[in-house]
């Protein structure tokens, strides 16, 4: 197996800068906590979002499904449903719409032209 730059091992004497000297590393001991805190801090992002729009179509257990995935992925759900699909719900699955509505992290009204992922700002 050939050594290129993309599947060699990285170690401590393999870690260089861009000059080709070897990278000085912080050392953790001396790292002003704030600092750490605040480098820390600008490099977090929210967890991802996602908006589920569940319509009347025969494809409301798919909807379910990706609100279960979603959870599974730590992805923020935002579920907006509307009265035919909570009729195909009952017709074609075994869930309420309580059951539907429990599978996402936010659940908004259908009528609420106010909510947060009206806005352009939801990201």
């Amino acid at each position: 197996m050939s050594k290129g730059p993309h599947n060699e091992r990285l170690t401590e004497t393999a870690v260089e800068s861009q000059s080709g000297d070897p990278a000085d590393r912080p050392d953790t001991e001396t790292l002003d906590p704030k600092m750490a805190e605040d480098v820390n801090g600008a490099i977090r992002s929210n967890p991802p979002r996602i908006v589920v729009g569940i319509s009347g179509a025969s494809g409301v257990i798919h909807g379910a499904r990706v609100l279960d995935a979603l959870a599974e992925l730590g992805v923020e759900s935002h579920l907006v449903v509307t009265r035919a699909a909570l009729l195909t719900l009952s017709q074609e699955t075994d869930l309420s719409p309580d059951d539907l509505s429990a599978r996402a992290t936010v659940v908004h009204k259908l009528t609420d032209v106010g909510a947060s992922i009206a806005s352009g700002s939801f990201r």
